[in-house]
């Protein structure tokens, strides 16, 4: 078939509905022109294709446009009895047969295609994809790979072998094939999307996200793949890839900074706070006045402990700065950590002078004044506070958690009562009432109530189960404690008094061993728990003592 030839048929060839549409009606416009102004017998005139011939073609790309595959087929057909030197109409009434599931008429007409135009790779390319269809892929496969070797660097045939190998799951050949595609054409952006594709269905997102960013870097057109390439290079952990994701997200205005504080904002949420770190790091390097660099930096270092380190970070963030007032506060809370408490007050008041006067940091002066045991100051703070801001059910928590500290149980139960009163959803104050309660034996129903209404709050808070298993085993109900306690360990299990409490449900359940266990991991706790806990420790061995000496006796 001449050039001519082809232009009289549309410049193209119809496609089935899974690989694209049929001729579009521009092409078609083209096609009923030439049969328009032509007449005579139906065969091919010297000049091209017999008009007979052009309209059948264009009668059958307009009945596939419509939907109307049967009738298609079979115009198709007509136009390669009309005309049939004609690959391109082979091809199409191939095409036609496979879009109605014949498989074998479709890759009768595609190797007649073939015959038609020996030396044209289009056609033979067309064709192998007709035959693939119809279920003939190693024929197809010998089509592409005839093809390349006789054209050492196309890249078309690689790309169309690594079709069949992808609709048939063979990942690896589909892998090599598009390896050789790309080697021979790198800037195919077709080859190397593909290539990602078979790479992330092989659970490699790593190379996967190299090879998707490869093919936008090329084609612009494909950026729709960048959420994907930023998914896929956290997975993988290529941050250089996942700040190209985000340089491109950002409309190319992302700086170097700002690309690595968002991906250090992800990696953060994804579990992996030493990889933020990093990033955070090299924000810093590149621009080292960024302050809200610093800050986050200097608090994921503090939930590492790295004290020092963090005090360093925010000892450099200036004053003036609108981040000035939080940064003196975690400053403050970092300095407390290390057992500064002066420096640390000091701090705050420096952030309530930065204009952080907020309820938050007057409880955080209350807290340092209660570690250095200055129990009057830390109430008078409290107080001021309270005028401030009534509604802050934390500060009058706080208060009465402090007038135990003094020593007064019935009036630190007494303050917590009242919390409950006015803020009747504090997870905090009811669980402190319904222990109280529970601890002293009375009141247990009303106990058992605070406490489930505490964990309606706060359903994984540790400290909360454990004080449901233990109002439950005062109310003598010891199965449905030792599972409590039980979860309440998983919660926390660096946490002496759980032990205890559960060593106690497992003694009264008449399991002696596993009781004694549980009491010996209590006192274990309490030792390595430094001077605070060495009262829970005396007494908890007290226990263990009393519960071998009686098994000792009988």
């Amino acid at each position: 078939m001449t050039p001519d030839d082809t232009a009289a048929y549309g410049g193209a060839v119809p496609r089935p509905p899974l690989l694209s549409q049929f001729a579009r009606p521009a092409t078609l416009a083209v096609a009923l022109g030439l049969a328009t102004g032509c007449g005579g017998p139906a065969q091919r005139t010297s000049s091209g294709p017999s008009p007979e011939a052009v309209r059948a073609y264009t009668e059958a790309s307009l009945l596939s446009q419509s939907g109307k595959l049967p009738e298609a087929a079979a115009r198709f057909d007509e136009a390669t009895r009309l005309d049939p030197g004609a690959a391109q109409v082979w091809l199409a009434a191939a095409r036609a047969h496979a879009a109605l599931g014949a498989q074998e008429l479709a890759a009768e007409r595609a190797r007649k295609a073939m015959t038609c135009a020996p030396e044209d790779a289009d056609v033979a390319a067309d064709a192998a994809a007709v035959l693939a269809e119809a279920g003939h892929v190693d024929e197809a496969r010998r089509i592409h790979q005839a093809r390349a070797q006789a054209e050492p660097t196309n890249a078309a045939p690689w790309l169309r072998l690594a079709d069949i190998a992808l609709d048939r799951a063979e990942l690896e050949e589909a892998e090599e094939a598009l390896k050789q595609a790309t080697q021979r054409d790198p800037r195919s952006s077709e080859g190397w999307e593909k290539l990602g594709q078979v790479r992330a269905r092989q659970g490699r997102t790593a190379q996967a996200a190299v090879a998707f960013d490869r093919c936008i870097e090329l084609d612009p057109r494909r950026s729709g793949l960048t959420p994907l390439v930023l998914r896929m290079a956290l997975d993988g952990g290529d941050f250089d890839v996942a700040r190209r994701a985000l340089h491109r997200m950002g409309g190319g205005k992302t700086t170097e900074a700002q690309a690595s504080l968002l991906l250090a904002g992800m990696l953060q949420e994804r579990g992996d706070p030493m990889s933020a770190v990093a990033e955070l790091e090299r924000a810093l390097t590149v621009e080292p006045g960024n302050v809200y660099a610093r800050l986050r930096l200097a608090a994921l270092l503090a939930d590492a402990k790295r004290w020092a380190d963090a005090d360093a970070v925010l000892e450099k963030i200036p004053d003036g700065h609108e981040q000035t007032a939080n940064a003196r506060r975690l400053r403050a809370f970092v300095n407390a950590e290390q057992g500064k408490l002066d420096q640390a007050w000091d701090m705050l008041d420096e952030a309530r002078k930065a204009g952080a006067d907020t309820p938050e940091l007057a409880a955080q002066q209350a807290r340092i004044r209660r570690k250095q045991a200055r129990y009057a100051d830390a109430r008078t703070v409290l107080a001021e506070a309270r005028k401030k801001w009534p509604d802050e059910a934390d500060l009058a928590y706080l208060d009465a958690m402090i007038v135990q500290d003094q020593g007064d149980e019935p009036g630190s139960l007494a303050l917590m009562t009242a919390v409950v009163e006015r803020f009747p959803k504090h997870a905090g104050a009811l669980n402190f009432v319904g222990f109280s309660w529970a601890e002293k034996g009375v009141r247990l129903p009303e106990a058992e109530a605070y406490i489930r209404r505490a964990l309606e709050a706060e359903p994984d808070d540790g400290a909360i189960v454990d004080s449901l298993g233990w109002v439950l085993f005062k109310r003598g109900d010891l199965k449905g404690a030792r599972t409590e306690l039980e979860r309440a360990i998983s919660l926390m299990p660096g946490e002496g008094e759980l032990h205890f409490h559960l060593a106690e449900v497992l003694l009264a359940a008449g399991d002696r061993a596993a009781g004694i266990t549980a009491l010996e991991k209590a006192v274990e706790l309490a030792a390595a728990g430094g001077p605070g806990a060495d009262a829970s420790r005396k007494r908890w061995q007290q226990r263990l003592d009393a519960v071998r000496k009686k098994g000792k006796g009988r």
